[in-house]
């Protein structure tokens, strides 16, 4: 070696007296890219290469007792963990919590075998909260963030059930409909710590019975009953409670369905013509209108809303054409896609989920039965007949059951009108595949397993989905699954406490750059 400057580090051939400098600097740079390029290998391709494995859970009620997780309650994702009811032989029907890699009791509410039979799950600001019942304060409110369970407020005293239900975050507070047993089913909130009622709407011992919480526009709306007017557009503020506008002077209006469209509230609602239509509203009284007629003689009766696109989609029956397709942009009418040309029935679209540039969603089109669409902009059209023939394979089971999960859109579906699987298709490339079971008599929800069909029987939890699982009773009885989608979000490097491809790859690239270093400054010392 010679050296040309005090910094700069030179190796020469003799033989031809030929120097390159930086050399060892060009070696040890190559290494840290190698193992950067080794360490994204390791963390995963970018897209599956190959169907996803369905993973049975057995551990709460192991062998032919069910343990009816996710099926029948609600289900809320906290972090990268579910939160359901599960029957469990030692616990009775309590609170579990899964990540896949790790399944366990959350509370023995009601201790032993009793069943405080938790349910309506709701997430808010770090908790999940849900209704529950014990012997000594009957079904009231509660509350956990996995290592803290605790009852929010006793709302019925004694042993009296309030059942709390409805839950909608509004600003700083959780509010939801609760019974007393003093002024009946009203209007109550809860910051975590004080649970108030925000108004006595029906006087006496009936109540109100407020449901369909919406924010919207700084405020609460929701419909009620206030004794006087029936069923009708009410707002809160978190403080009291009005009526907006007595929609129907004669009877119940029943507004519901509530969705925000363009500085607009939607609403299906009965107004005084006679007949549900599709209404809306600003906010104000004045600007609350029956926006579509779509059934002039009776009722089109509008149905699962969603904005996609800059538009607003929903389902009704014009008298003719049966239930069927409408879109508006909300200046001018909505317009019909009449699927199903080949009856009166209708196509009864239902399940729209925004998938990639698509919005998905289940229609009957009179021939292949209802079977999975989608629109793409301009065109409806039929995206997979996964049951040939007319029966269908009723992807989304007549509910709102997709879940988008990296680059699919998740649901059940069934190749022979009787199985049920976990299905999907790529939202790129419109290929739909039926996700293999693990072995033979698995089976999604659908016929005997469904009891109360929740919309939340898909749960994405990081890059996993869950949903419920299992046979007819004779092995595993019904309990749940999950699989892992690669092409979701990667999850963090300490995700579930254990190992993963991320971690790995880090510690090997830092492990390379460390010993890059050291040589770097050992060869300069030489």
């Amino acid at each position: 070696f010679k050296q040309k400057t005090a910094y700069e580090i030179y190796q020469c051939d003799w033989s031809s007296d030929v120097c390159s400098s930086d050399l060892t600097m060009q070696v040890h740079g190559r290494l840290v890219t190698l193992a950067v390029i080794l360490s994204v290998a390791l963390a995963g391709p970018a897209r599956a290469a190959s169907l996803p494995v369905i993973h049975l859970v057995d551990e709460i009620a192991p062998g032919d007792y069910s343990s009816y997780a996710m099926d029948g309650n609600d289900t809320a994702v906290l972090g990268n963990w579910i939160y359901t009811y599960a029957d469990a032989p030692a616990t009775g029907g309590e609170v579990y919590r899964s990540n896949g890699k790790r399944t366990e009791l959350v509370a023995d509410i009601d201790e032993g075998t009793d069943y405080s039979s938790p349910d309506n799950f709701y997430t808010y600001r770090g908790w999940v909260y849900f209704s529950a019942a014990e012997d000594t304060n009957g079904n009231e409110l509660w509350r956990t963030d996995g290592s803290t369970t605790e009852r929010v407020c006793n709302i019925a005293a004694g042993s009296a059930s309030s059942y709390p239900a409805n839950f909608a975050g509004f600003g700083d507070w959780l509010y939801f409909s609760a019974d007393d047993r003093a002024v009946g089913n009203e209007l109550w909130r809860t910051d975590g710590e004080n649970c108030e009622r925000v108004d006595d709407i029906r006087v006496g011992a009936s109540g109100s019975n407020p449901f369909q919480l919406t924010p919207f526009d700084g405020m609460l709306y929701f419909s009620a009953n206030d004794g006087v007017d029936g069923y009708e557009l009410w707002r809160t503020s978190g403080t009291g409670a009005e009526m907006l506008t007595d929609i129907n002077t004669s009877v119940s209006s029943n507004p519901r369905d509530f969705t925000e469209f363009d500085g607009w509230l939607y609403f299906a609602a009965e107004g005084d013509t006679g007949g549900v239509e599709l209404w809306r509203t600003d906010g104000t009284a004045e600007n609350t209108e029956l926006f579509a007629d779509i059934n002039a003689s009776s009722s089109s009766g509008p149905e699962n809303f969603y904005v996609f696109d800059g538009h607003l989609f929903f389902a009704a029956n014009d008298g003719t054409h049966g239930k069927e397709l409408y879109i508006t942009d909300g200046v001018s009418s909505p317009s019909l896609h009449n699927i199903n040309t080949d009856d009166a029935d209708g196509s009864s679209p239902i399940g729209f989920i925004k998938g990639g540039d698509y919005l998905f969603f289940e229609a009957n089109d009179g021939s292949t039965g209802a079977e999975l669409w989608y629109y793409d902009g301009s065109t409806v059209r039929q995206a997979a007949d996964i049951n040939v023939g007319a029966t269908g394979g009723n992807p989304f089971y007549n509910r709102h059951w997709g879940r988008v999960l990296g680059d699919f859109v998740y649901y059940f579906a069934s190749t022979d009108g009787d199985h049920v699987q976990i299905h999907r298709i790529n939202v790129e490339t419109l290929e739909e595949e039926e996700i293999p079971a693990p072995e033979a008599g698995l089976y999604s929800p659908g016929g005997w397993v469904c009891n109360a069909c929740r919309d939340t029987m898909l749960q994405a939890a990081g890059n996993r989905l869950f949903f419920p699982y299992g046979d007819d009773g004779s092995v595993y009885g019904q309990e749940f699954g999950y699989l892992e989608e690669p092409t979701a979000a990667l999850p963090g490097t300490t995700r579930d406490g254990d190992l993963t491809p991320w971690a790995i790859c880090f510690a090997v690239l830092a492990a390379a750059t460390g010993y890059a270093g050291v040589r770097l400054m050992a060869d300069s010392l030489r």
